[in-house]
């Protein structure tokens, strides 16, 4: 009898404990999903297999798959993998909030909002293993140093702004140059998928880039830190990269002056610039050329022949609207160039006498005052004229330009070259 006793006893507390299953059994899918109330809740069993997202979007109650490339779904199977009850239905609604706010409280992330935001993503990385915050393809932040092999991307953990690393291109060495590396790289962010994409709304850009330099794309600084190993370290900054201005360095045949030239000689203006869109050279007191604008992918050009003393100047402009300036002074070698003689012959005879003057001085442009009340122009080196007359003659020579004959703004003072005595019997 007593055996029957505990017998009935047990078989009640049986009934009893089964009891509650019957009122709230546990859905269908709650043993594939993960356990009803997390994964300390009595009875549970979780899922073995652990699923790691890869979460770049800011997630809360009413997104959906469709605008945040299926990462609502990718938190459900996470949340259902670490033992909560979980449908992955691809839609943030009231059951994800209230797991996610658990895993918060789990995790000690606070504030508990329900939500899904860096703090929440950033546990959910160390409880799937940790340490990386770039699984692959995968997610950086910004100020925080990433890699990249090549083909591979990474996201801004806000979704702004995808990296990819297209290839690391290695340029060959030889006995002079040394090998150099860059990377192709694409920055954009990614079109979403299920949407049609213009370059309008998703621009991309690619270009190299080498070890150390900087580029801007849409409010970001992307550094390029290192390549090594087949791999490219890269940091993401918020910000542009300041444009730098416009730099020029002007030189005069080859010299950053002050340059001296000979009398009525042309020179040869050239000019390095850096981040400049055009370069304008200009002279002071007339000398050609007075203005002449320069595309920035010419940089000389010849000017002359010059007759006085002067300067040019250049002026950069660059693509923010800075200026650049740089400037050489020139002086013309002295007593206008006129280092040589002028000599006659005959220097004497009876009239008419036909006189051949030369002047020495390798100058090109002469004006002469033969004595005898008639001048001339010449632009040679001699020059025959013929005295009609008895009498004593001095010849003068002096500096002359083309200038001086169309257009009075020359203003050139005219040196003395030299002088010739004649006598005519």
């Amino acid at each position: 009898m007593k055996t029957s006793k505990y017998l009935a006893i047990s078989t009640f507390f049986g009934v009893a404990l089964a009891v509650p299953a019957f009122l709230a059994p546990v859905p269908a899918n709650a043993q594939a999903n993960g356990c009803l109330g997390g994964p300390t809740s009595w009875g549970c069993t979780p899922v073995a297999q652990q699923y790691c997202p890869q979460l770049s979007y800011n997630l809360y109650v009413g997104s959906h798959d469709y605008y945040t490339q299926a990462q609502v779904s990718q938190l459900q199977q996470f949340l259902s993998s670490q033992g909560y009850y979980q449908p992955v239905t691809g839609y943030f609604g009231m059951t994800t909030r209230a797991n996610v706010a658990q895993f918060q409280q789990q995790q000690g992330v606070y504030p508990v909002t329900g939500g899904v935001g860096p703090l929440t993503r950033a546990a959910i990385v160390r409880v799937c293993g940790g340490g990386t915050i770039i699984p692959t393809p995968g997610i950086f932040y910004l100020n925080t140093p990433f890699n990249l092999s090549a083909g591979q991307s990474a996201k801004q953990y806000q979704g702004q702004l995808d990296v990819t690393l297209n290839k690391i291109n290695l340029a060959q060495s030889s006995w002079w140059y040394p090998a150099s590396q860059s990377a192709s790289i694409t920055l954009g962010m990614s079109c979403p998928p299920g949407l049609y994409c213009a370059a309008l709304w998703y621009p991309t850009q690619t270009l190299d880039i080498t070890a150390g330099q900087s580029t801007s794309f849409q409010g970001y600084t992307v550094t390029l830190n290192s390549l090594a190993n087949g791999q490219a370290t890269f940091t993401v900054a918020q910000g542009s990269v300041p444009t730098p201005g416009p730099t020029v360095d002007l030189k005069v045949n080859g010299s950053d002056g002050p340059v001296q030239v000979a009398y009525g000689a042309s020179a040869t203006l050239s000019w390095t610039s850096a981040n400049a869109s055009s370069c304008s050279v200009s002279s002071a007191n007339f000398a050609p050329p007075p203005s002449t604008a320069q595309n920035s992918m010419q940089n000389s050009i010849t000017v002359g022949p010059i007759y006085q003393n002067t300067s040019y100047a250049i002026t950069c402009t660059g693509v923010n609207g800075q200026t650049a300036h740089d400037s050489v002074a020139v002086t013309v070698a002295s007593n206008g160039g006129n280092n040589g003689t002028v000599s006659a012959y005959p220097t004497a005879g009876y009239a008419p006498l036909q006189v051949t003057f030369t002047v020495s001085n390798g100058s090109t442009y002469f004006a002469v005052d033969f004595g005898d009340g008639t001048s001339a122009s010449l632009q040679q080196g001699s020059i025959t004229h013929t005295y009609y007359q008895r009498g004593t003659y001095t010849a003068r020579f002096s500096s002359d330009a083309p200038c001086l004959h169309s257009n009075p703004a020359c203003m050139m003072a005219v040196g003395q070259i030299g002088t010739a005595t004649v006598t005519v019997y």
